[in-house]
């Protein structure tokens, strides 16, 4: 059987549930338009038209069913447009949205069977190839400094501006409460769960009043809860059904090591890109998960020395049986014995004895009644 997920047996359609996606994150699409302008909106379109451009093609070429009417590589292509700067030069939601369906998606098959985020995958690339143009958060030639940025160098950090989104960030992550309504919107759904989101924040918290030397500071807490796409990564782009564990202990140790990784790599100065890079580690972590924490079946394959040994147990159970039939005395066959092997105690095998016994004297007593009578 080829292992193609999601498994999850619903009334929803893939289409009917990617719709709802797309319409979630319209809040903080929106959000990022109002803030950085037409250029955001530009930057979004161009990677989402090439995401569907992509899929289409791969489609028509390979000569498979087309499956663009099912929203998913529009979903993909506008969460990469909404993770980028605004500053981003055009062709690279070109580059980023064809490398993350190309190399992420198609080629395994399509939803349910890619291991990688396709937006996850497309934005690392950008990272690896325009690391300076990707950490640049300019808006219309003017410098900024990421909430996190600022944090970090002892200035301070507005958390009214980074809830409305007036701050330096990607096009969708800097509105936090655009955000929140898009959490809010999947979890009323029942498009996602809490279990990730628990698992993330209660990891990350733990390692940052650990080790991020300010303690139970509610504000420093916030300023990394707020900033850097923490709360887009976990609400959003990690309850990706493809690349997101099948079982709930599975989705909650996945958000564990999610907020750990995130946290690990913001300790050691990441801050910026460390919920797409923390996201990567984790998705590879996926088929493990899956494979320690799903329920053990009723039916399993045995091993080939399980199954002899099994084969020698029930020739033993057998051979034990016909000698109770064949009325050997007590003690000539171990009844504690007979009890392990074949789950019937000795007791138990003399009653069926006795019965058998009955049976054979009812027979025998009707057969002479009827030659008697004839």
């Amino acid at each position: 059987m080829t292992e193609v997920r999601p498994f999850t047996k619903s009334a929803n359609t893939t289409m009917g549930m990617m719709f709802l996606v797309l319409l979630a994150l319209l809040p903080p699409a929106g959000a990022g338009i109002f803030h950085y302008g037409a250029r955001a909106a530009l930057i979004m379109g161009i990677s989402t038209l090439t995401a569907v451009l992509c899929e289409l093609l791969w489609e028509l070429l390979l000569r498979r069913p087309v499956t663009v009417n099912d929203y998913s590589a529009a979903v993909s292509g506008l969460i990469l447009g909404m993770i980028l700067p605004p500053s981003v030069p055009l062709y690279f939601p070109v580059l980023g949205s064809a490398a993350g369906m190309l190399l992420a998606k198609l080629p395994f098959g399509g939803i349910g069977r890619n291991l990688l985020n396709p937006a996850m995958t497309g934005k690392l690339l950008l990272l690896l190839l325009f690391r300076d143009a990707m950490n640049d958060f300019s808006v219309s030639g003017e410098e900024a400094l990421t909430p996190l940025r600022q944090l970090a160098g002892g200035d301070a950090v507005s958390l009214s501006d980074m809830l409305t989104g007036n701050t330096a960030a990607c096009i969708g992550t800097g509105s936090t409460a655009a955000v929140l309504v898009t959490a809010a919107f999947l979890l009323l759904t029942g498009i996602t769960d809490l279990m990730i989101p628990m698992g993330s924040f209660m990891s990350f918290t733990l390692l940052m009043i650990l080790f991020g030397n300010n303690g139970w500071n509610p504000v420093f807490l916030a300023v990394q809860y707020m900033g850097g796409a923490f709360l887009f990564t976990v609400f959003v782009m990690a309850q990706d059904y493809s690349t997101r564990p099948l079982t709930r202990k599975g989705r909650f140790l996945y958000g564990c090591g999610l907020g750990a990784g995130i946290a690990v790599l913001r300790l050691f100065g990441y801050a910026e890109q460390a919920a797409v890079s923390a996201l990567a580690v984790m998705n590879l972590t996926v088929p493990f998960l899956d494979a320690h924490t799903m329920p053990r079946p009723f039916g399993i394959r045995q091993s080939p020395m399980e199954t002899r040994r099994i084969r020698r147990r029930d020739r033993r159970a057998l051979l034990r049986k016909r000698r109770v039939r064949a009325e050997l005395p007590e003690d000539d066959f171990d009844s504690d014995i007979l009890e392990s092997d074949i789950g019937v105690s000795f007791e138990d095998a003399e009653e069926v004895r006795m019965k058998a016994e009955e049976s054979v004297r009812d027979g025998a007593e009707q057969a002479a009644w009827q030659e008697k009578h004839e």
